[in-house]
């Protein structure tokens, strides 16, 4: 067995282990019992409806203070990198990276009829080598002409608290957990992010 299968294989087992029956894909927040979503806009800072620089560092610092709270530099981490087109590499975005450390693969599928394909990546490191200001300001960028920028889905995993973390455009993110635990206090401390359209939902969940 290859290394690069080797972390394949024990990827899929924390899935099965923690995940069972999840498809990593969006939405994660209406596919799992334990979830949050978060609302990263401010449309005070926006201009004739338009995002200005102070909109999108908004998003950025709401997104890295709710990324903060939910791992920390020392955290063993999954990072599953769904390229759909353009983008930055996520590679050069974890520093001291060994051959060891990723596996790239192609999925294949079908989408409402379609087929589709898509080159992907996971990586296993420690939080802290995550360049995770740059992938959140990528992330951040998708639907403009801005860059740096990352064209696909970007999932991280705490493998200790067994959390999930999305953030899937400059609109918001999601985190969920396999246990409650891991997002109870987030839910608390950072109650005035989340999205009012799904707080129902939480409120279920966590109050």
């Amino acid at each position: 067995m290859t290394n690069e299968n080797q972390l394949f294989s024990e990827f899929s087992r924390f899935l099965d282990a923690n995940f069972a029956g999840l498809e990593i894909k969006k939405p994660l927040f209406y596919n799992w019992r334990f979830a949050l979503r978060f609302d990263l806009q401010d449309f005070t800072k926006m201009e004739a409806k338009k995002p200005t620089q102070k909109y999108f560092v908004e998003v950025v610092e709401r997104a890295r203070e709710l990324y903060t709270a939910a791992f920390k530099p020392e955290d063993k981490i999954y990072v599953f990198y769904r390229k759909w087109d353009f983008g930055i590499n996520i590679l050069s975005e974890i520093n001291e990276l060994k051959n060891d450390d990723f596996y790239e693969f192609t999925e294949r599928g079908t989408y409402e009829g379609a087929e589709f394909s898509f080159e992907t990546t996971l990586i296993c490191a420690e939080a802290k080598k995550l360049n995770m200001d740059k992938v959140l300001i990528a992330i951040s960028n998708l639907d403009y002409d801005r860059v740096p920028k990352i064209d696909g889905e970007v999932y991280i995993f705490n493998i200790k608290n067994k959390l999930i973390f999305n953030m899937y455009d400059d609109r918001g993110l999601d985190m969920i957990a396999s246990e409650k635990w891991a997002l109870s206090q987030i839910y608390k401390h950072y109650y005035k992010y989340l999205l009012d359209y799904d707080l129902k939902k939480m409120k279920i969940a966590f109050a």
